[in-house]
């Protein structure tokens, strides 16, 4: 009789352990936050929704690691991403797998003073808005002739931008650094 009580003990406690490894985390308001600290790093099982604030001290791709495809980060509607030491808004998700920002139909991301983005951006479905003063690292791509940006920078455009058939809105007038190319096919207007 003894063994079997060790043994119900056992798999609840394995049971108990098991759910609190694999636990869903919520935000329950757009000022919550979650920091990752250089040299530190996040493992996702699954993915996160309506993170409040993500401050980043070293880049995505060295900072959270996801168990599949699936495993990304959903801002809130009015959440912000502070990475290298730069703060903006945003709508949308970051892409662990992929290592890149994605603005996935109705998403903004606005950029106070100058920002650096050092993940690339990759935009979805349609109405979709970055506006402000941003540097980017990396190019920005539209994904597919369903994906839609509009675009409104207060500087000039520092990398590539590929319309893989999609629909470019400009805001402002666009100003391009040297080098920098609209790679077509798409609709510029």
């Amino acid at each position: 009789m003894k063994p079997f009580w060790l043994l119900k003990i056992f798999a609840f406690f394995s049971f108990v352990l098991y759910q609190d490894l694999f636990c869903k985390l919520t935000f329950l308001s757009k000022d919550s936050a979650l920091s990752i600290k250089k040299g530190s790093q996040l493992f996702l099982n699954q993915p996160i929704s309506d993170v409040g604030v993500l401050k980043l001290e070293d880049s995505v791709e060295s900072s959270i690691f996801p168990a599949s495809s699936d495993c990304t980060l959903s801002f809130s509607q009015e959440g912000s991403l502070v990475s290298g030491g730069h703060q903006f808004s945003m709508q949308g998700k970051i892409d662990p797998g992929l290592g890149v920002l994605v603005l996935d139909g109705n998403k903004k991301l606005f950029f106070q003073a100058s920002s650096v983005i050092s993940q690339p951006l990759l935009i979805k479905g349609s109405s979709n808005y970055l506006r402000g003063s941003c540097l980017f690292d990396k190019p920005i791509s539209l994904f597919d002739s369903s994906s839609e940006l509009f675009l409104g920078l207060n500087t000039k455009l520092t990398q590539d931008l590929s319309l893989n058939g999609g629909s470019l809105h400009l805001l402002s007038d666009l100003y391009l650094k040297d080098d920098v190319l609209i790679h077509g096919p798409g609709i510029i207007s």
